[in-house]
């Protein structure tokens, strides 16, 4: 693709743009960044946009998950659970229990536990009020 935008438009385009453009090594790692970085835009998309709620959260990070999972090695993989579990926590997965378009389906049990959990706190302490 960008052989083809250099070529269609070489009269315009800087030549040392265009000689690197054409060299084979940085195309080829700029395809790999490209399908590399391409879930995490996704997901940022969706977690930012106006209509994500806690329950959607959920779902987007288990799908950055799984789709870094197959695409990185496993050093960066790692870093990627660390920030989940920094991203997640009990009211997500409570939220993500509770919305009937999920039911908590994706979630680990330990996750599972964790939002009941934080329900049976909650009940308590607005018992307590």
């Amino acid at each position: 693709m960008i052989l083809k935008v250099c070529e269609e438009h070489r009269d315009t385009i800087n030549g040392m743009i265009a000689m690197k453009a054409q060299n084979i090594n940085i195309k080829r790692n700029a395809e790999d960044y490209l399908k590399r970085m391409t879930p995490i835009a996704v997901a940022l998309d969706k977690v930012q946009s106006d209509s994500c709620k806690l329950s959607d959260a959920v779902g987007v990070w288990k799908a950055l998950k799984r789709d870094m999972d197959s695409l990185m090695p496993s050093v960066v993989t790692h870093k990627v659970q660390n920030r989940y579990k920094q991203a997640l926590s009990a009211p997500h997965y409570l939220a993500n229990l509770m919305d009937p378009r999920y039911r908590g389906i994706t979630l680990s049990k330990d996750e599972v536990d964790a939002g009941l959990n934080y329900a049976a706190w909650i009940i308590h302490h607005v018992s307590l009020l």
